[in-house]
């Protein structure tokens, strides 16, 4: 077996039909399993994976395990060579697949390899090729200074925005969307870390992975499309505030405790420079520029109570 893959679902099932049925339609030259751990969804998934794929190892869980412990339940039944984690809002590439198991098996010395993620209009996500975070770097993320000055090496260092990702070349960390791993870069340094619930277990991953001193690279020949977020979107205010908390674990996990209040700083900061923000714009906006400044409001609301300990 060559390759699996690994499709962690939670209430997306148009979503992950449409996954499915690109990754059949797609690879013809290697042989490949796919595993669906289906995290307790509601909303018939399991049911059409059933009716409609076979073939594919079904997991159905009768709770949310969240997102990394259902990947390690993927990752231990799988069998393949290679293993990819792979989001169920994704449509697959032709040869996308098939030139990113090439690349490992032509550099020994890479661990991970993954793709150029891109969004449905064709533009680039730059998350899928980025550098570790820190305290600063979420300020200027959740700030969106990132946004507003994408070429700079200062406020873009933590997806190097700066960088037009069109060359192959290592990196640090990749998009946990799409990412090709050797089966023993986890035998080595192990699965995901289960104490994340959802959000930075695989900047966990790749930190471990990084130290172990495997190379990770970034393939931008091979393009998969990303709807983006269509789990996550069913609850945007708490998960936005769930992956602050992510962030803060793995700050701790690796910076230690100065990073952590750092960090809670940093979100204070931005979440209410961003209500303040949004506030002007939903006096002056109207129609949908309105609605948008009323939930980039109330989001920044959630975080910063939550980083003043009011959650």
């Amino acid at each position: 077996m060559d390759l699996s893959i690994i499709i962690v679902n939670w209430n997306t099932k148009d979503y992950l039909e449409q996954c499915l049925a690109s990754i059949y339609e797609n690879i013809k030259e290697i042989t490949f399993e796919i595993i669906v751990v289906d995290n307790a969804s509601s909303d018939s998934s399991v049911q059409m994976v059933r009716e409609k794929f076979t073939a594919v190892i079904l997991i159905e869980n009768k709770e949310n395990l969240g997102y990394g412990a259902a990947n390690n339940q993927g990752i231990k039944k799988s069998r393949g060579k290679y293993i990819l984690i792979l989001n169920p809002d994704t449509i697959i590439v032709p040869n996308s697949l098939q030139k990113l198991a090439t690349f490992l098996e032509r550099n020994p010395k890479v661990g991970v390899v993954g793709p150029k993620i891109l969004n449905p209009d064709s533009s680039i996500q730059f998350e899928c090729a980025r550098d570790f975070p820190t305290p600063l770097t979420e300020f200027f993320v959740l700030s969106t200074l990132y946004k507003r000055f994408p070429k700079s090496k200062i406020f873009g260092k933590y997806l190097i925005s700066y960088w037009n990702h069109n060359d192959e070349r290592e990196v640090n960390l990749l998009s946990g969307s799409c990412a090709l791993f050797r089966k023993e870069v986890f035998e080595e340094v192990g699965l995901f870390d289960e104490g994340f619930f959802m959000y930075t277990e695989e900047t966990d991953l790749f930190y471990r992975i990084k130290r172990h001193g495997w190379k990770v690279y970034f393939l931008p020949s091979s393009q998969i499309i990303h709807l983006w977020g269509k789990s996550t979107e069913q609850l945007p205010y708490k998960m936005a505030v769930e992956a602050r908390k992510s962030m803060e674990l793995f700050f701790k996990k690796h910076y230690g405790l100065r990073a952590v209040f750092v960090h809670r700083v940093a979100v204070i900061c931005a979440s209410f420079f961003m209500q303040v923000f949004s506030l002007f714009m939903y006096l002056l906006a109207k129609g949908e520029k309105r609605l948008k400044a009323k939930n980039i409001f109330l989001k920044n609301n959630f975080m910063l109570r939550w980083a003043l300990g009011f959650e």
